[in-house]
């Protein structure tokens, strides 16, 4: 497994992972996005880098959302998706690794921040383990199948 840049091939494969029903589920994109509207999704404002097997078949997702405003520069979000074949394997913890480093080591980042569904169990034990901290939640963020569910919001500062 390695990491590399995501780049505009990835789309179609990406596509594929976001529309999966467990990915749909614990995040804010609908399961009805079209690909015009998926593929505008990635800016300038983002560091994209995808999680590879080494015969390239695509296994997960890496955005890394920084901004331009002087204040904030410090910090950055980050989402990470990975595709339902690929769980449970260390794929997740992979990227974090990865994410960490890079924004340690290359962006010079204070501060990375999350929100997740206080429901993704597995998502909340691996930001945990990598030093994220629980700031709040937003509670009934979201609309998930039905029912509304709370959003944690979590960070990690580095000193």
């Amino acid at each position: 497994m390695k990491i590399r840049k995501m780049s505009s091939d990835d789309l179609p494969e990406l596509y594929d992972i976001y529309t999966e029903t467990e990915v749909v589920n614990n995040n804010r994109y609908l399961p009805d996005i079209n690909r015009e509207e998926f593929d505008s999704m990635f800016n300038e404002n983002q560091h994209n880098f995808v999680a590879v097997e080494n015969d390239g078949n695509l296994l997960g997702h890496l955005a890394i959302i920084s901004t331009p405003k002087p204040r904030l520069k410090h910090s950055a979000s980050f989402g990470i998706a990975v595709a339902k074949t690929s769980r449970g394997k260390g794929v997740g913890r992979f990227l974090m690794e990865f994410l960490l480093s890079y924004c340690d080591e290359q962006l010079n980042l204070t501060r990375l921040e999350l929100q997740v569904h206080a429901n993704n169990v597995a998502a909340l034990a691996l930001y945990k383990s990598f030093g994220f901290e629980i700031e709040g939640t937003k509670r009934k963020a979201v609309l998930v199948e039905g029912d509304l569910t709370d959003i944690v919001i979590m960070s990690r500062v580095r000193t």
